[in-house]
């Protein structure tokens, strides 16, 4: 179901959607999933939030969402069982989580950040580039 909703729901689904495509590299597979995880909370906020509210403000963590999204993302590990993170990072799993986490929080709130650096990530630029500098920080390209 997550899958299906941030590909889907892409504000780029005029395009095909080249986000699951199997013959992609599974780097680029995977900078274009958290490119879409980020422009999927910055078109949608309010869908964003409320798949969110139960765990983030009722610590309710006994959610449909919540089991469907940990079963998305271990099989998107499986699926990108390819990738090679770079030597001395945590565990894969670990990993992911940190690479997840910090692809998250710029599309629950795009300007976040702007008081302190000026970043505003309703620029689909920065994305890319802030995308691509966290993978290359984990994985081997």
């Amino acid at each position: 179901m997550f899958e299906t909703i941030v590909l889907n729901n892409s504000p780029e689904r005029r395009r095909p959607v080249e986000k699951s495509r199997a013959d992609l590299a599974p780097h680029e597979r995977l900078l274009n999933f958290f490119l879409a995880l980020m422009e999927g909370g910055i078109a949608w906020p309010g869908i964003a939030k409320a798949y969110l509210y139960e765990p983030l403000m009722k610590n309710n963590y006994e959610t449909p969402f919540v089991s469907q999204f940990n079963d998305f993302i271990a099989d998107l590990m499986s699926k990108l069982k390819d990738i090679r993170i770079k030597d001395g990072a945590a565990d894969p799993r670990l990993v992911f989580i940190q690479v997840l986490s910090a692809a998250m929080l710029p599309g629950l709130m795009p300007r976040l950040f702007h008081g302190f650096s000026g970043a505003d990530f309703n620029d689909p630029e920065l994305r890319r580039a802030y995308a691509v500098d966290l993978l290359a920080r984990y994985f081997e390209t």
